[in-house]
């Protein structure tokens, strides 16, 4: 943890306090993270689990729509 706190302060010259004020840099990260994961499991050919019209839905790795160069994703 120690280290991810460094690399966000040495990347943002901000404090901690201030990154968990702000919400964005945070926001930012999980949604980065999400991507990787969906990204990681297209490729290795894993399913995916997300929640669609009230229900948990399962979506086939090769049903997983995912723009690795734009950095958006979208399941389905």
């Amino acid at each position: 943890m120690r280290k991810a706190y460094r690399a966000v302060r040495r990347s943002s010259g901000k404090d901690i306090d201030e990154i968990f004020r702000e919400g964005t840099p945070i926001d930012k990260a999980l949604k980065d993270a999400v991507r990787e994961a969906i990204i990681h499991h297209k490729r290795n050919g894993n399913s995916v689990v997300t929640w669609r019209d009230g229900k948990v839905v399962w979506i086939p790795a090769d049903q997983i729509e995912v723009d690795v160069d734009a950095g958006e994703e979208s399941v389905g």
